[in-house]
């Protein structure tokens, strides 16, 4: 195979939209005959040709539907219950068990993040590698052990590397979710989906059962401990359970008969964005390295996830600090889960509702948190369900996270191409919440003067990237009346080859 083909089609294009070259019908025909370039849709459409309705395939879409939402949704949330669940166990005295400080304890809260930061790399590699099916349980059936371990700890530096092997197996978690949103929905049903699997109900799930340990009597061992050993146990079942009820990809589902299989996947297939290719191709892990989108959006999610960070790792000391007791404070803290959730669900309704209105729906969402943590930090002291008010208001951040999480998988094909941007999207996610408890180290006020500059500055970079949309699109439409694309060559090209965007005749960049 020549050197061109392994790199691929534009891999010597260093141009940020890069017109397809002259000898692109020769490489694609090249790539037709080698069945690793086809993307595994071209392989159930050649087979098959079955005519449906829209009626049957809105029946496909709401078995899908049943069957995977329910799944996804509840391993995003036990995700979060696994890394939010420190914040009550410190409550419950494990700082004062462990000699922890609130320096410490940031640590604590950071540290998870380091190991999902340590494992994207790793995580992508599987994800484009390995059966999602096998991936997805094996990972969390090993955060949920060291979520059990969690109540064994004899000190702070048991925590710290539980907690880093925690995040460390998770990471293939969400871009492998990610990669099932893609594989199973078309881009205008993406956003809710997305929203759903990343709904934060962990709070509502977590502060009932906190709260029942923590009343709970007669116990052998601390109640964080306790508390620790339980979540854990119920991550390990539910990883186990998962085993059974995830597919690898829409062709092999068990679920789904010939006919559905074929639905399923066609479909998608406007989205012209492919389902699944094993085949690592370097060119387009280069190329989702080059766009300027790829890093702007980076930013702008590194300064949303720092909310996730900051507030989360801190969240039932926040509660208690603004003047409740230590039982009403778990309680108390379930709101924020139902606030991130609606936020995220408005977004994801609202962004679609017309043409190119996400990154703006993005924009004013993050008002909200910014005017929200102003007023947790300028109210008067005296004034406690006010600043609790405000304090849940914070959490709308969520909805803007969410929606940027979306355009990563709409904006982008090619199978390399879309592991890449997931994995610096999470990597993103990672960072934020990293840096965010460290807002809250040394003093409250601090932590929501910070994320006020963090809010301030993701507005006009989300703005920036409807821009570079915007200019892309344009480059593409003359590179397209030029005649820089040959048609033919690109109506095989987009059914059935895994290429990318760029690559691509009539794709355009939603914004």
């Amino acid at each position: 195979m020549s050197k061109e083909l392994e790199d691929g089609p534009g891999a010597n294009q260093t141009e940020m939209i890069a017109p397809v070259t002259t000898n692109l019908s020769e490489n694609i025909e090249k790539q037709v005959e080698d069945e690793r370039y086809l993307d595994l849709s071209a392989h159930v459409l050649a087979n098959h040709a079955y005519e449906y309705s829209d009626k049957e395939a809105r029946a496909v879409r709401r078995k899908i539907d049943l069957h995977l939402m329910p799944v996804l949704f509840f391993t995003g949330m036990i995700s979060a219950v696994d890394k939010i669940v420190v914040s009550n166990a410190a409550l419950y005295g494990m700082t004062t068990d462990l000699h922890i400080s609130q320096g410490s304890l940031s640590w604590i809260g950071a540290i998870v993040a380091f190991g999902l930061l340590c494992g994207e790399v790793p995580a992508a590699y599987l994800v484009q590698r390995l059966r999602l099916n096998i991936l997805v349980p094996t990972m969390i059936v090993l955060w949920g052990t060291f979520t059990m371990l969690l109540g064994t700890a004899q000190n702070f530096q048991t925590i710290m590397a539980l907690r880093f092997l925690l995040g460390f197996a998770e990471s293939p978690i969400f871009p492998s979710c990610q990669i099932y949103c893609v594989m199973m929905y078309t881009a205008e049903e993406q956003p809710l989906r997305i929203s759903i699997y990343l709904a934060a109900l962990a709070s509502l799930f977590v502060g009932p059962v906190s709260y029942g340990i923590g009343v709970s009597t007669g116990a052998s061992i601390a109640t964080w401990r306790l508390l620790f050993i339980t979540m854990g146990g119920i991550t390990v079942l539910w990883g186990l359970l998962t085993f059974w009820l995830l597919p690898a990809n829409p062709a092999t589902w068990r679920i789904l008969s010939e006919k559905e299989k074929y639905v399923a996947i066609h479909r998608v297939q406007n989205n012209k964005t492919g389902i699944e290719n094993k085949q690592i191709k370097w060119y387009q892990v280069r190329e989702a390295l080059m766009d300027p989108k790829t890093w702007v959006l980076f930013v702008y999610q590194i300064l949303i996830a720092s909310f996730t960070g900051g507030l989360t790792t801190f969240a039932s000391l926040i509660v208690k600090g603004l003047g409740y007791g230590k039982l009403p404070s778990v309680l108390l803290g379930m709101p924020t889960g139902a606030m991130q959730t609606s936020s995220a669900v408005i977004c994801a309704v609202v962004g679609v509702q017309a043409k190119n209105i996400r990154v703006l729906t993005m924009c004013v969402t993050c008002l909200v948190p910014l005017m929200a943590t102003a007023l947790v930090w300028k109210l008067p002291a005296s004034n406690i369900h006010g600043r609790l008010a405000a304090y849940y208001l914070c959490y709308c951040f969520w909805g803007a996270y969410t929606l940027s999480a979306s355009l990563p998988a709409q904006n982008t094909s090619g199978h390399s191409k879309k592991v890449t941007n997931n994995m610096l999207s999470f990597v993103a996610y990672s960072v934020g919440t990293i840096i965010g408890p460290f807002f809250f180290g040394h003093s409250y006020p601090q932590g929501y003067i910070t994320l006020m500059c963090c809010a301030s500055i993701a507005i006009p970079l989300a703005a920036s990237y409807a821009f570079i949309c915007i200019w892309q699109n344009k480059a593409k439409d003359k590179a397209v009346a030029e005649g820089k694309y040959d048609h033919t060559t690109h109506v095989l090209a987009e059914g059935l080859l895994d290429i990318t965007d760029r690559e691509k005749k009539d794709f355009r960049y939603k914004y």
